[in-house]
């Protein structure tokens, strides 16, 4: 069950009676995008990997069955540091997935989840596993405000709140435009929330 109390502080009664009143039960869903830029592929967020065990990812394997090597992804844009969309950047060993890629990370979120303050309230295996995990990185390692451009037509938009420095990703390419809103919303009646 969603924990509503931390999700709505504020409207919590309100929220609690509408999700009682979907018609199916609630699921999520993990938000990975892949983005081809003619040569270049460019893949946001890298989901739980193995991290897991209970609730292991499946990128790789959904990657391999379009054809796309983790070898052949160029960078991985990282739009905040929860297990699921920072897990599969490593394995088991500590081997990076995606070798050949540059990782960009959001400045205010990587400042955030790597200072020792932070780093010291966490549990000693999740904070060794973010010190471990940006580390494997650290020669294609790349911090981004969202003033610059990741990639050609690609940039970090602030989405602050469901992390400290939680970031979405614009996608433009000639006149079509995304904005991947990444974990800011993950179902259509947090929108009725009044907090």
């Amino acid at each position: 069950e969603v924990d509503i109390t931390n999700m709505f502080p504020n409207d919590t009664e309100r929220m609690l009676a509408a999700f009682h009143a979907l018609p199916e039960p609630l699921t999520f869903c993990r938000n990975i995008l892949l983005v081809e830029t003619g040569d270049k592929r460019v893949l946001i967020d890298s989901g739980m990997g193995q991290s897991d065990p209970a609730d292991p990812g499946h990128l790789l394997d959904r990657l391999r069955a379009e054809n796309i090597t983790p070898e052949s992804i160029d960078t991985v844009v990282i739009t905040h540091y929860h297990q699921d969309h920072i897990g599969g950047l490593v394995d088991d060993a500590g081997n990076l997935t995606f070798p050949n890629a540059r990782l960009v990370v959001p400045s205010q979120e990587h400042g955030y989840w790597m200072s020792e303050d932070i780093l010291a309230g966490l549990d000693a295996s999740d904070a060794d596993r973010l010190r471990q995990t940006f580390a494997a990185y650290a020669e294609r390692f790349t911090l981004m405000d969202d003033t610059t451009d990741i990639a050609p037509g690609i940039h970090y938009v602030p989405a602050l709140g469901h992390s400290p420095g939680h970031h979405a990703v614009h996608v433009e390419s000639g006149d079509a435009r995304l904005l991947h809103i990444v974990d800011a919303i993950h179902m259509p009646i947090q929108l009725n929330a009044l907090d």
